[in-house]
């Protein structure tokens, strides 16, 4: 299961986030919000950090086998100590 995050600027410090899910070349989910925060970077990590487990914790037939890029991250630093 893999995911896209697109921050597109909306006006000064405003992004629009847009989310894609998908699995094996199917869209799962995809959802939208708003975000206000100095650049497009924040943006993203605040799509990643909360939007994402947000949907996922709403949306749990369709996304709760997605993992996330950090939760891997975590993982792995804690099988490796």
């Amino acid at each position: 299961m893999k995911y896209n995050i697109v921050a597109t600027s909306v006006d000064d410090e405003l992004w629009q986030v847009d989310i894609l899910v998908s699995d094996h070349g199917q869209d799962l989910l995809s959802g939208r919000t708003h975000v206000c925060c100095p650049t497009a970077e924040e943006a993203n990590e605040y799509a990643e950090r909360t939007f994402l487990p947000d949907l996922r914790r709403n949306f749990p037939k369709k996304i709760a086998a997605l993992t996330l890029a950090w939760e891997e991250a975590a993982l792995h630093v804690e099988t490796t100590t």
